[in-house]
Formats: structure tokens, C-alpha cells, sequence
């Protein structure tokens, strides 16, 4: 069966079909579970290790095959024993990226579903490069599956239906996603200051756009964080409103 999956041609990994999918993702577990340790001592972990910091101070365009080899010591043919191109590299360092995101502390439900937004939150801020490949690649490898595992027993512990826990883990995703992307999902160039976009807003013509103009001074005045953490508190408010009457006349217990 493995052989069906995957093709070594080579000593190289060739794997089919459309690199970060759900099939994709289950040839990966095949060839993790199929994987013998090489002399070079080269592992996944570290080639992904290695990429990630190299984007701490850097952009996509900046890692290579070539020179994430050089980073490591080897050549950029012993890299593609372990992924099948630099699509699969990325793909990878998505997951890689989610590894060290901790379990809710405990307590009640509301304050271990905000820990987990931010820190989830935190993953991306503090690796902007991989920003962009959000939008192109769902989270589906087994660090993406750990957090999500971390979630949905939170939810569970304390009171959430298993539908209910699975639609307040999607709902909670998707904000912090989007927050992420509104923040820096665009190209660096193309991310003004909020002194720029002030004044801009007063060199409007006052005729065409009056409003804008006279409150030019008091606009984005909001931080980021301030706009997460508010809207992150309206939705774990509502989350409270509407799923715990769905989980019954008493609710999840209190506290949740």
C-alpha cells in the first residue's frame, strides 16, 4: 500500500495530488511512520527547526532549497529526501509553527478559551512571514491537531455539547485567523501607518467627504490588540448566550 502512496525516485520523496490537502496529509503520516533514520542525521523536525528561524528575521522569498541546505551543513539533494519540493517545505512549517502553543491553565471555560485564542493568536505575530499562507493552506497537520485536540477537550470539560465544542472551536479559528490576516496578511509595503492613513484622510476633498475629514485626527486610534481583545470578548459572550441554552435549561456549569 505504501508503495502506492508514495514513489521513491531517486532516494527522493514524490508524492501525488495537491500539496497541504487531507490526502496529502495522510501520505505524510505514511511516510513518517515509513521513515528510517539517515546517516546525515537529517530529520524533518530539524530541516522545519531550521526554516523557521531563518524567517524570524526574514521573508518567504528569502528561504530557499539552497539556502536553508547551507544553514544546515548539507546539500539541497538531501533535503528533498524529506519533502518533495519547497511547496511541501511551507506546508510544513505551518504546522511546525503551532507546536509550541501550551494547554488552556486551569480554571474556567471563558478564561482557557481566551488563553487559546492568543496564544494562538501569538503563533503568527511572532512569524509574520508565514502570514500569507494562511489563506492558501488549511491547518491540517498533527501539530494543527494537537491545538485542536487542546480545544475541543476544553470545551467538552466544561459543559459544551461535542457539536457545540466543534462550532465554538471553528468560530474561535476563524477570528483569530482573520485577525491575523487584517493585521499582516498583506505584502509589508502595502501596510501604512496609522499617521499615514491620517493624513490622508484630512487631504480629502472636505466637500466630497466631509466626515471623514473633520474626524481625520481621531482615526486609528485602536491597536491591534485593543481590537482583538475587544472582539474576542464579544464572541466568547455570545458564545456563552447562545451555546449554554443550547446545552440545556442549567447550562454548562458554572464558571464556563
Amino acid at each position: 500500500m505504501f508503495a502506492c502512496i508514495v514513489a521513491g525516485v531517486g532516494g527522493h520523496v514524490k508524492t501525488a495530488g495537491a500539496v497541504g490537502d487531507a490526502d496529502w496529509w495522510r501520505r505524510q503520516h505514511v511516510l513518517a511512520a515509513a521513515r528510517r533514520p539517515r546517516p546525515d542525521g537529517l530529520t524533518l523536525p530539524r530541516i522545519t527547526e531550521a526554516a523557521l528561524a531563518m524567517l524570524a528575521d526574514g521573508d518567504l522569498a528569502d528561504l530557499t532549497m539552497r539556502s536553508l541546505a547551507r544553514v544546515l551543513g548539507t546539500q539541497a539533494g538531501s533535503l528533498y529526501r524529506h519533502v518533495a519540493s519547497r511547496e511541501e517545505l511551507l506546508v510544513h512549517l505551518l504546522d511546525a509553527a503551532l507546536a509550541d502553543v501550551p494547554a488552556p491553565l486551569p480554571g474556567d471555560w471563558r478564561a482557557g478559551a481566551a488563553q487559546l485564542s492568543r496564544d494562538h493568536r501569538q503563533v503568527w505575530l511572532r512569524r509574520p512571514a508565514l502570514a500569507p499562507l494562511l489563506s492558501k493552506y488549511p491547518l491540517l497537520g498533527p501539530n494543527s491537531m494537537r491545538a485542536r485536540e487542546l480545544a475541543l477537550a476544553h470545551h467538552m470539560a466544561h459543559g459544551y455539547s461535542p457539536q457545540d465544542a466543534s462550532d465554538i472551536y471553528t468560530l474561535l479559528t476563524r477570528h483569530v485567523l482573520g485577525a491575523v490576516a487584517a493585521r499582516i496578511g498583506r505584502s509589508r509595503r502595502l501596510r501604512p501607518t496609522a499617521a499615514a492613513r491620517r493624513a490622508l484622510y484630512a487631504e480629502l476633498p472636505a466637500d466630497a467627504y466631509p466626515t471623514v475629514v473633520s474626524l481625520a485626527p481621531l482615526s486609528i486610534r485602536l491597536s491591534d490588540d485593543d481590537i482583538f481583545g475587544f472582539t474576542l470578548e464579544a464572541i466568547l459572550d455570545r458564545i456563552g448566550q447562545q451555546y449554554r441554552a443550547r446545552s440545556g435549561p442549567d447550562g454548562p456549569p458554572p464558571g464556563a
